[in-house]
């Protein structure tokens, strides 16, 4: 296996029919080397973080692709209707009796605004809870 796909989807019911209203789809194509992507499952959330009765849907996942020992790429996806705000980076790599290395991160331009001040609090909370990755 040389790539691994990853995909979310949100579907809500209209008129009686499933309808697909958005996708995060991303992966990692690394022939050769090592490599792994996959969702931080218990770290996705649905909340209403502006109190406007529309729900936000957060993502996080990982990806890597290298022959060492690198950081992880690491995202932080939030998603209300068509809207889309993303912390991306890397993880932070900890290894017993060596000094850490990564752990940085750039959230998208729009998050800057005020109005979406309560989005990029959250979004860096989930990122604390996902970004550290410690080896052996």
């Amino acid at each position: 296996m040389e790539r691994t796909d990853l995909r979310a989807s949100f579907y809500s019911k209209a008129r009686g029919q499933w309808v697909e209203e958005w996708q995060i789809k991303d992966g990692v194509d690394c022939p050769m080397l090592d490599h792994d992507a996959g969702f931080f499952s218990s770290h996705v959330t649905v909340t209403d973080l502006n109190d406007d009765g529309i729900a936000e849907v957060t993502v996080p996942y990982k990806m890597f692709c290298g022959g060492g020992v690198d950081s992880d790429t690491i995202k932080v996806i939030l998603r209300q209707g068509s809207e889309k705000y993303a912390i991306r980076g890397e993880s932070l790599v900890r290894l017993h009796g060596q000094e850490s290395f990564g752990g940085s991160y750039k959230a998208d331009a729009s998050l800057a605004l005020p109005r979406n001040a309560a989005y990029k609090k959250h979004l860096i909370k989930v990122w604390k809870q996902v970004y550290i990755r410690n080896d052996s």
